[in-house]
């Protein structure tokens, strides 16, 4: 008879407080608010044995992703609860799972679960593989810089002197964009169609549709020497891997901490960073569609405090994809913005109509330079800049430049008419800083 890998009795006090037990899976007691709800299941509910799986259900299960360690190293495992940890312990690996929280940008702390392989020999592989299910999600490669831009290149008026996987520069020094180093060859994951927030209605909130990101792993061995691991993912096949680099593998000190140390990080925020914003020019991302028609409420940015110490205003601008023309009432009122980073909200004065089934473009303009801003990279949409603007008195932007593989941490959010509730350009209606 087969032994089945039980979760231990006895708990330790921490663990015991943030789950719940059900079929073998431990079930995180904390889902965040009602309208955008997330949910962590360490193991699988659907199986007898404790497994090694980590399952993050977004919006009431709507959108899920399943991640689960390929392990074919021999012996039985022993479950395990230290302090805050749950751990599937054998004599070749064993694997972490516990919550962390995570910096992106300057100041910007997202909630997130933390997924760590632990080799205590050398393995025959330098891969770690995953099996993977998922629904209703979107996964979008972020690449390094240099796979993005080369030199010579011109963005927003200046010419790209400079690029690295990290960041790129003009001919003066300016940092125009910033990736970090987790986030070089990470996932940013979308809702496959959801972008919405339906929760003035007492629906579900979606924010920017972005469900979490998965970061890009560090590994570590016994004497701290420290490698990036690459993480591929093939949803047709179901898989995922982690590969670290094979003179790691060869000459390491054993054990190796984080050998998949896979982060995923609960967050509507884009976890790069667009810095280079001119006073007076126009920024803007598209193309969004409307659902139904309504009102415009206000325009959001998540801003990141690029350059430490700077403020300002800002002004929403909502404009029509067809002709680059502001919509009618479709600048926003002034918006101070500092060194805080979060959602900063310009509303409308009077609130301007949305039509049905419309491509909009969703900008904003502003007085002081370096007012920086979050984005992933995306090729579905695509910033659209205008040099020859007026942050006094906003102009039709039609003379803009477009640039692919930008979706900015922007939306509008809207009212829909009477018997509407499809409402694919609202994301969200109040500031927010960090993770909901």
């Amino acid at each position: 008879m087969t032994m089945l890998i039980n979760i231990p009795d006895e708990l330790s006090l921490e663990v015991a407080n943030q789950y719940s037990i059900k079929n073998n899976t431990f079930i995180d007691k904390e889902t965040g608010e009602i309208c955008d709800k997330y949910e962590t299941e360490i193991g699988d509910v659907a199986q007898q044995d404790f497994l090694p799986q980590l399952k993050i259900k977004r919006w009431d299960n709507e959108c899920n992703f399943s991640v689960r360690l390929v392990d074919d190293t021999p012996g039985v495992p022993i479950i395990d609860t230290e302090k805050e940890k749950i751990k599937y312990v054998k004599e070749k690996i064993e694997v972490h799972f516990y919550k962390t929280q995570i910096l992106m940008h300057r100041s910007t702390y997202i909630n997130g679960y933390e997924f760590e392989v632990i080799l205590k020999e050398k393995p025959a592989t330098n891969m770690i593989t995953y099996s993977i299910q998922t629904k209703g999600l979107r996964f979008v490669y972020q690449p390094p810089l240099t796979e993005e831009w080369l030199v010579g290149q011109v963005y927003k008026s200046r010419t790209i002197s400079e690029v690295t996987e990290t960041e790129i520069k003009d001919s003066e020094g300016n940092i125009l964009l910033r990736r970090p180093e987790n986030v070089i060859k990470s996932w940013a994951v979308y809702n496959v169609t959801s972008r919405d927030n339906y929760s003035l209605f007492g629906g579900k909130d979606y924010k920017t549709g972005k469900a979490f990101h998965r970061f890009r792993p560090k590994a570590i061995d016994a004497n701290g020497w420290e490698v990036w691991g690459d993480v591929d993912i093939d949803i047709e096949r179901g898989l995922s891997t982690v590969t670290l680099p094979q003179d790691f593998i060869d000459n390491a000190v054993y054990p190796i901490r984080h050998a998949s140390g896979d982060t995923f990080g609960y967050t509507s925020i884009g976890a790069s960073t667009d810095g280079y914003n001119p006073a007076n020019d126009f920024d803007g991302c598209g193309v969004f569609t409307s659902g139904s028609a309504g009102t415009a409420t206000s325009i959001s940015i998540y801003h990141v405090d690029y350059d430490a110490g700077k403020s300002g205003n800002m002004k929403g601008v909502l404009i029509l994809d067809s002709d680059y023309n502001i919509i009618s009432n479709g600048v926003g009122s002034p918006v101070a913005w500092d060194s805080t980073e979060e959602w900063v909200v310009s509303s409308f004065g009077t609130s301007p109509s949305i039509a049905a089934s419309t491509d909009y473009v969703i900008g904003h303009i502003v007085d002081t330079s370096s007012m920086g801003w979050a984005y992933d990279s995306d090729a579905s949409y695509s910033e659209h800049y205008d040099s020859s603007n007026n942050y006094a008195s906003p102009t039709h932007p039609t003379d803009l430049t477009t640039y692919g593989s930008v979706k900015m941490s922007i939306y509008v959010t809207y009212t829909p008419s009477a018997g509407g509730l499809s409402i694919p350009i609202a994301m969200h209606h109040y500031k927010q800083q960090g993770n909901n």
